[in-house]
């Protein structure tokens, strides 16, 4: 991350800039990550973390409980079989991107929600520099997605040959009251 780039510049963003996607899966045997790519070209940033199921679990979960207003689909099923992490992929990417059109729609909570996402993405880079600054210290920051347990977020199931990798998020698909 570019040191000129913080939290600051983060939430001064328009919407429009960021770029956010989940462009592959890391498969192993005892665990299987999905590879956040964040893109801002108005500060060059190309940033890629990878994220846990339990880590986007923790995202879905305290933005449930912080926003009851917004109805978020249910995660899907962390124990699937049959190529479903393809359809888990392209649900926490649309579930980011759903996390930023209600940015762009709400400026009321549009900081806070960047703050989360910020935090999310940026945890790794942030607890770093925490640890770089007092060694053998702890740093909040690093537990982010463990304190931010369970979200729920639903998706219509529009699809009628059961295929549903191609899960899209339409504006009549959320009830937002903010």
């Amino acid at each position: 991350m570019d040191n000129n780039f913080g939290l600051s510049d983060f939430l001064d963003l328009d919407i429009d800039d960021i770029n956010l996607s989940i462009p592959t899966i890391h498969d192993s045997i005892l665990k299987t990550t999905y590879e956040i790519n964040l893109k801002i070209k108005l500060f060059g940033i190309d940033h890629k973390v990878d994220k846990r199921y339990t880590e986007f679990e923790g995202l879905h979960d305290s933005l449930t409980f912080r926003y009851k207003n917004i109805n978020f689909q249910e995660l899907p099923s962390k124990f699937q079989l049959f190529g479903k992490k393809e359809t888990r992929r392209k649900f926490f990417e649309d579930f980011l991107n759903f996390i930023l059109q209600i940015c762009q729609k709400h400026d009321s909570i549009k900081k806070d929600l960047l703050k989360i996402v910020y935090d999310f993405i940026f945890s790794d880079v942030i607890a770093t520099k925490e640890k770089s600054k007092k060694k053998g210290s702890f740093s909040p920051v690093s537990t982010v997605s463990k304190s931010m347990k369970k979200l729920s977020f639903d998706i219509p199931n529009n699809t009628d040959s059961g295929n549903d990798s191609n899960v899209r998020f339409n504006d009549n698909d959320f009830n937002i009251n903010v």
